[in-house]
C-alpha cells in the first residue's frame, strides 16, 4: 500500500482540530494515522497505528535506572519507525500533519531518511501555548547545545531541545487559533487561522450562576505529588461550598485522584477525553486553570477575563494570555479570598 499522507495526533484537541481541517484525509486508505493513548480512531478506513507512549523527561536523566529505560524505549521507537519501510511504500511527495515537533516520536519520525527525503508539505497545527511562548537566554542556548552534543552519544539519536513550537525548518504551513500573536514568523511559511471548536454558547455571562469550572493539570508537568495536588483542589472546592464544582481532567493526567471527592455531591468530574474547548464557558461564574492552553480559547469567546483565575504552580508567565486573567501564585492560594 502506498502512503501519501501521515498524521500524528497526540491530544483530543488535536484530533478535533485536524478532523475539522482535513476531514477527507482521515477517510483515505492512503493516509497513515499515528495516535497517542489519549485519542482513538476506530471508525476510519485509514491505516491506524498507536504511538509508543514513552514519556521523555530531561530532568530525570541523571537517574541511571530511568536513563536505561529511556535508552531502551528510544531503541524500540527507532525499530518501529524503520519497520514501516518494509510494510508500506511512501509517495514521492509525502504530506505530513503534526501538532508538535517537540515529542520524541515526531522528532525521530521527521529525522528518518526514507520519510525526510520524500517530504513535500509539513503542516503544523497549533496545539497550545508552545507555539506562542518565546524566550532567548543562556539557559535555553546551553540546553540546546547539550542536547545536540549528548543525545547522539546517549541514545544514538539526535534529539533537539525545543522551546517554541512551529519552527522546525521543514514546516511550510502553520494553522493557529491566533496566528497574529505568534512570536516568530518565518519567510516562505503560510500562516492560517483555525476556527473555534463547535459548541453551544449562551453568550450571556452570569456572575451568580453558582457554577465553578476547574481545568486540571498533569502532575508530571510540575513534579507535583498526589498529596500536593489534593491539597490544591481541596482548597478550591472548599472555597465554594454549596456551589457546583465541575472539574475537567487533563488528557495526560491520572484522574484517580478525583475519586477522593466522590462523596462530595457538589463535585462533578468530566471525562478526560472530553475536549475542554467544547464547554460553554458562560455557564460558569468563575473558571480556574493552571497555565492551560485552553485560555486561548476562553479569551477569544468574550468571556470576562478577570473571572478567569490562573494559578501558577511555579513562577509566572510572560504570555499576555495569562496576564489578562486574575493571576494567583501557588504560595498565595492558601489564604486567597475568592469572594473579594
Amino acid at each position: 500500500m502506498e502512503i501519501k499522507n501521515i498524521i500524528i495526533v497526540l491530544t483530543p484537541f488535536q484530533k478535533d482540530t485536524m478532523e475539522r481541517l482535513f476531514e477527507n484525509l482521515f477517510k483515505q486508505k492512503s493516509t497513515l494515522i499515528y495516535h497517542s493513548e489519549h485519542t482513538s480512531f476506530k471508525t476510519y478506513n485509514s491505516e491506524i497505528l498507536t504511538i509508543n507512549n514513552f514519556k521523555f523527561s530531561k530532568n530525570r536523566l541523571l537517574n541511571y535506572k530511568y536513563y536505561l529505560e529511556c535508552k531502551k524505549a528510544i531503541a524500540i521507537i527507532r525499530k518501529e519507525i524503520n519497520g514501516l519501510e518494509a510494510k508500506y511504500s511512501f509517495h514521492e511527495k509525502l504530506n505530513m500533519y503534526i501538532g508538535s515537533e517537540k515529542d520524541i516520536f515526531t522528532q525521530m519520525f521527521l529525522q528518518t531518511p526514507f520519510i525526510n527525503s520524500k517530504l513535500n508539505d509539513l503542516i503544523a497545527i497549533e496545539e497550545g501555548l508552545g507555539y506562542y511562548k518565546y524566550k532567548s537566554n543562556w539557559k535555553i542556548t546551553l540546553t540546546k547545545y547539550v542536547y545536540q552534543c549528548l543525545t547522539p552519544l546517549l541514545f544514538k539519536e539526535k534529539l533537539k531541545y525545543i522551546y517554541t513550537l512551529g519552527l522546525y525548518p521543514r514546516i511550510n504551513k502553520v494553522y493557529a487559533r491566533l496566528p497574529q500573536m505568534l512570536p516568530i514568523k518565518r519567510e516562505n511559511v503560510e500562516y492560517l487561522s483555525i476556527d473555534a471548536t463547535k459548541r453551544k454558547v449562551t453568550k450571556k455571562y452570569n456572575a451568580h450562576s453558582n457554577k465553578i469550572l476547574i481545568f486540571s493539570l498533569p502532575n508530571q508537568d510540575y513534579d507535583l505529588n498526589e498529596e500536593e495536588k489534593f491539597r490544591i483542589f481541596s482548597k478550591l472546592i472548599n472555597s465554594f461550598v454549596g456551589k457546583a464544582i465541575i472539574i475537567k481532567p487533563h488528557p495526560r493526567e491520572n484522574a484517580l485522584l478525583f475519586d477522593r471527592f466522590s462523596n462530595n455531591k457538589d463535585v462533578q468530574i468530566l471525562r478526560k477525553d472530553e475536549i475542554g474547548e467544547s464547554i460553554d464557558y458562560f455557564e460558569f461564574e468563575k473558571i480556574f486553570n493552571f497555565s492551560s492552553s485552553v485560555i486561548i480559547d476562553i479569551l477569544t469567546t468574550g468571556y470576562p477575563k478577570k473571572a478567569v483565575h490562573t494559578i501558577f504552580i511555579k513562577g509566572s508567565s510572560n504570555l499576555i494570555f495569562f496576564k489578562e486573567t486574575t493571576c494567583i501564585k501557588l504560595i498565595e492560594l492558601e489564604n486567597y479570598n475568592f469572594e473579594s
